[in-house]
């Protein structure tokens, strides 16, 4: 049952009275710094919880689940942006300055959303998109796979019984030194490893060639759709919790932008907190391992698809029951032995997305002790804006939020990666130090 002491237009009304200029901001404004930063706290303790059910089905392994929104749209992103540059809000339809174009905006954020998607690997897609062709060496993944491919992950081709074989990535250099008769066809020849070093970004070539027909299973992320130039409320192919590191990798080549718009500070800032998402993104995808999937009730194991891929070799065809389970980027999950029957039921626990409250009167799920520090995030942004002085004494807030909310281990990595940023903006240095 979620916290009942303060509702959503409460908590609003707090922030805006804390950041003092009511001209200057509105409540409208306030509640989406506050939802940015229910976001981010949300990524930083992990508070957002809860167990979705998966129905199996019959010799399958890898299974979506419903644990991440992504409804986070263009316009959402674009108003937001309009807000910190002080524009206009009008959900990205127009600029009062000439400094950018909307286009200008859409692009840094296509750009940097497919960065991000291939710096963190959250989304994982999978194909199994073509069969092996006896002797054949160089496959085309742009026809079978994705025009938008991005890079691939794993690859294991399975042989003509569905017994999978995982295939290391590694170079021709060095398997000619290796196996220098791997061009030689044999009868019991088996892919060993693929090859993508040196070859077109949408070609991949499975060494040796195998000998007999088979399958290509391939995880790989690809580049997430493309917003629209004119801005229509289309969803970004991330999750919710994430966006807003989109929006800064944007803001930071907004502000590195030649002429009127430069603005090395801001540019700095916003880079850093880009590259802090990216840091975000692979400490939740480590804690992903802390989670918990049960079985028709029974708690399975965890692994790894790597350990499970080279200690079990053939393992994609077992079939009978569950006994663990293996992270797949952020929103999926694989299981082995897969099972055998079907139509039984996994429960996956795990992080969830922060849903933005519907009415002023809805309760947030948030303690009492921590409204003070959901508030230091949202006034924090609330001084980006400004800018000068003002902002840099909002410097303070940010500190005060990583310290309530990050854990030891994160604050430690965010520590080492601000310190990279000290020589554009001294105020980013130690920011996190003396965290308790």
């Amino acid at each position: 049952m979620a916290y009942q002491h303060l509702t959503w237009g409460a908590l609003k009304t707090l922030a805006h009275k804390r950041v003092g200029a009511a001209s200057f901001y509105t409540e409208a404004e306030m509640g989406l710094y506050l939802v940015e930063a229910f976001r981010m706290w949300n990524l930083l303790t992990g508070h957002f919880r809860k167990t979705a059910s998966v129905s199996t089905v019959a010799s399958q392994i890898f299974y979506a689940t419903t644990l991440h929104l992504q409804t986070v749209t263009d316009q959402n992103i674009l108003n937001e942006i309009q807000y910190h540059t002080v524009e206009t809000p009008d959900n990205g339809a127009s600029l009062d300055s000439d400094m950018w174009t909307i286009g200008e905006w859409v692009d840094y954020l296509n750009a940097r959303a497919a960065q991000f998607t291939a710096e963190t690997k959250l989304i994982l897609s999978r194909e199994t998109p073509f069969a092996s062709v006896n002797d054949q060496t160089q496959y085309d993944l742009g026809s079978s796979v994705s025009t938008d491919l991005l890079e691939v992950h794993r690859v294991a081709w399975l042989d003509s019984n569905g017994v999978s074989h995982a295939l290391r990535e590694d170079s021709t250099f060095t398997y000619d030194r290796l196996l220098p008769t791997w061009t030689v066809s044999s009868a019991s020849q088996e892919p060993e490893v693929y090859v993508r070093a040196g070859r077109p970004q949408l070609k991949m070539e499975l060494l040796p060639a195998p000998a007999a027909a088979g399958t290509i299973d391939i995880l790989y992320t690809k580049r997430p759709a493309q917003l629209p130039q004119t801005p229509d409320g289309t969803t970004f192919d991330i999750p919710n919790e994430f966006v807003h590191y989109i929006k800064y990798g944007a803001m930071a080549d907004m502000f590195s932008k030649e002429g009127q718009a430069n603005d090395p500070e801001k540019a700095a800032y916003c880079e850093a907190r880009y590259r802090e998402g990216i840091l975000v993104a692979k400490s939740v995808l480590r804690r992903q391992m802390h989670g918990r999937v049960e079985f028709g009730g029974v708690p399975l194991d965890s692994d790894t698809l790597e350990s499970i891929d080279f200690g079990k070799d053939g393992w994609q065809a077992n079939d009978s029951t569950p006994e663990c389970w293996m992270p797949v980027g952020l929103t999926k999950v694989a299981i082995n032995p897969a099972h055998l029957a079907g139509s039984g039921t996994l429960s996956i626990d795990g992080l969830t997305s922060f849903v933005v409250p519907a009415t002023d009167g809805t309760f947030p799920d948030i303690p009492h002790s921590d409204v003070e520090t959901i508030i230091d995030y949202a006034h924090h942004l609330a001084t980006f804006k400004q800018g000068g002085a003002e902002f840099k004494a909002g410097m303070r807030y940010l500190q005060n939020f990583m310290k309530a909310a990050g854990d030891a281990d994160l604050r430690d990595d965010l520590n080492a990666h601000y310190e990279q940023f000290a020589g554009a903006d001294p105020d980013l240095d130690g920011k996190l130090d003396n965290a308790s």
